[in-house]
Formats: C-alpha cells, sequence, structure tokens
C-alpha cells in the first residue's frame, strides 16, 4: 500500500473516532461548570447582655393585673441579635403566690412569654434565688423555658450552641449560696474551651448595691480569662461595677438591673446593655448602652446628661 494511502487511511480512521466518541470527553467545557471555590467571607454575631432580670414579686403583680410590657421601649434592640442573654432571679411556675413583697421570689410560667417575645433567648440560673420553691420548682422552670425555646445553662453546668457557624459555651456559676471552687471552675472553662470557639462565664456574685468589685470576683475573673474566656458577664450586685480586659477576656463585674423591682434608689434602677461584636470569635466591637426602669414599669433607654457618667463607669478599662 502506498504511502498516500495510508496517510488517507489515517485521516479516516481519526476522523470516525472524532465523530463517533462521547463528545464530552474531548469538550468538557460544554457540559461541565468549573467552580471555583471562594474564600467563606467572615461573619458578624451580635450578643447583647443584660443583668438581673426579676419576674416575681412586684414586677409578677403588675404583670398579673396591669398586663404590663417591660420590654417593650428594648425589644427593637434585641430582636435582631443573635445572642441575647440575662440572668433570671428566681423560678417561673405555675402555681407562683401573688406576693408583693418578702424574698422567696417566684414568677408564673406565662411570664416567660415576655422574655421570648424580646428575643432573651439565653438564660442563667445559677443564682442564690432559683431554688426558691426547690428542686420542683427548678424543674418546672426548665420546662416552661423549654417551652418557650429559651436555652440555659444551671450552676456549674455547661451550654453549648451554635450560631453562624460558631460555637458557644455559655458556662454559669453561684459565688453566694453556692461559692465557686476555682479547681473546679477552671477544669470546667478549660473543658469548654476545648470544645466551643467562644467561652462566655457567667457569675452571680459580688457584694450588693456596691459599685466597685471585690477582691473575690477580680481573682474569678482573672482564672477565667487564664482558663481562655472570652466574655464574663456579672450580676447580683443590682448597681452597675466597672468592667476591664484581662489580657483577651472581657469582664464585666455586674451589668445592674434591667427589670428588678428595687424602685427605691436610682442606683438599682439604672442598668446597662452590653452590645457586643463577634468577628471570628473574636470581640471587634463594644457598645455600653444605659437603661432605667421607670415607675411604670417600662424599661427605657437613658439619653439624657447622666448617659455619658454611666457609660465612663462601664466602659472596659485596659
Amino acid at each position: 500500500m502506498s504511502k498516500r494511502i495510508w496517510i488517507f487511511f489515517t485521516i479516516f480512521v481519526i476522523t470516525i473516532v472524532l465523530l463517533t466518541f462521547p463528545k464530552h470527553i474531548f469538550y468538557p467545557q460544554d457540559n461541565f461548570q468549573v467552580i471555583i471555590p471562594q474564600k467563606e467571607l467572615s461573619q458578624t454575631i451580635t450578643l447583647m447582655a443584660v443583668g438581673d432580670i426579676g419576674l416575681g414579686r412586684e414586677i409578677n403583680y403588675q404583670i398579673v393585673t396591669n398586663e404590663i410590657q417591660p420590654f417593650i421601649n428594648v425589644e427593637s434592640l434585641f430582636i435582631p441579635a443573635e445572642f441575647v442573654f440575662a440572668n433570671l432571679e428566681g423560678p417561673l411556675i405555675e402555681s407562683c403566690p401573688i406576693n408583693r413583697q418578702g424574698f422567696t421570689f417566684c414568677g408564673l410560667s406565662s411570664n416567660a412569654s415576655l422574655l421570648d417575645k424580646a428575643n432573651i433567648r439565653f438564660i442563667s440560673l445559677a443564682n442564690n434565688h432559683i431554688l426558691n420553691y426547690g428542686s420542683e420548682g427548678l424543674s418546672e422552670t426548665l420546662n416552661t423555658l423549654d417551652k418557650y425555646n429559651i436555652y440555659y445553662s444551671e450552676n456549674n453546668n455547661v451550654l453549648y450552641k451554635t450560631i453562624k457557624g460558631t460555637t458557644f459555651a455559655l458556662l454559669s456559676f453561684d459565688d453566694i449560696v453556692r461559692r465557686v471552687d476555682f479547681d473546679t471552675f477552671s477544669e470546667i472553662a478549660h473543658t469548654a474551651k476545648q470544645n466551643a470557639d467562644f467561652v462566655i462565664a457567667s457569675f452571680h456574685w459580688g457584694d450588693e448595691y456596691q459599685p466597685l468589685p471585690n477582691q473575690r470576683q477580680k481573682e474569678l475573673a482573672n482564672i477565667a480569662a487564664e482558663n481562655g474566656v472570652n466574655l464574663v458577664i456579672g450580676h447580683h450586685p443590682h448597681v452597675l461595677q466597672t468592667s476591664e480586659w484581662i489580657d483577651n477576656t472581657l469582664v464585666f463585674y455586674s451589668l445592674g438591673n434591667f427589670l428588678f423591682d428595687q424602685f427605691w434608689s436610682l442606683e438599682t434602677k439604672i442598668g446597662a446593655i452590653a452590645k457586643i461584636e463577634i468577628i471570628d470569635s473574636q470581640i471587634s466591637e463594644v457598645e455600653i448602652i444605659p437603661t432605667i426602669l421607670e415607675n411604670n414599669f417600662q424599661i427605657n433607654l437613658i439619653n439624657d446628661q447622666s448617659k455619658t457618667d454611666i457609660i465612663k463607669h462601664v466602659a472596659p478599662q485596659n
């Protein structure tokens, strides 16, 4: 066979192969989309924290008799936030008696609907009044909070919750009735840090009505920092206390009363909302928003000249 015939035959075979073979083998761009992975953008998570909420005693009475809406003027702040925290001072039970004074606290189970409506979704139950109606009262409170999809952390307990890909750990401790053991706390905090991206320690601690933290509060805060806690939130003094950074740990020693029936002084009617922006598991921005519980049992933002002094007192010091 001549060389010319071989060339013709070769071209013919190649042509047949190209016409009959699956087209996508040679032209993948006609059937496949090339996807170039893009780096996931960082997402901002807004955490808002307040101090003591008491839904018992006079507050409970006003809710039952006058149908007050204490959070109505601050709901617009809370609803867009991913994480809104408070200390719940006392159990919520179905058979709570209407008692306007005394030191045995409870609120009606239905009061939890106010927390739900205001998007107050994360609660510490580690305080000196949560067991005022015993273990049965606590159990009923847990069931009530579950009903309203409100997450809670009990004493020496860790709550884990993942938001926008960031895992939060909320640790709660009562240092008033059930004193915190330093070694136990360190172990719990260390374990939480291994299992979460952002760790919050809630402490019921300190001296009532004192504007500055005591030595024990500072000791616990330093232990929290040593164990990688990102944020410390304090309550129980019922007044605002100072805050500070300890290395990379932000410590609020007391955010005061948010909703509590202590109308006998201006200091016990004033509280603060700590608004914290978190990006990549780190605190990126902090804002202090002063509040006051008015005589009509509604919480309002403070916008007069005292606002600056309150922020200066509460804002974290480096």
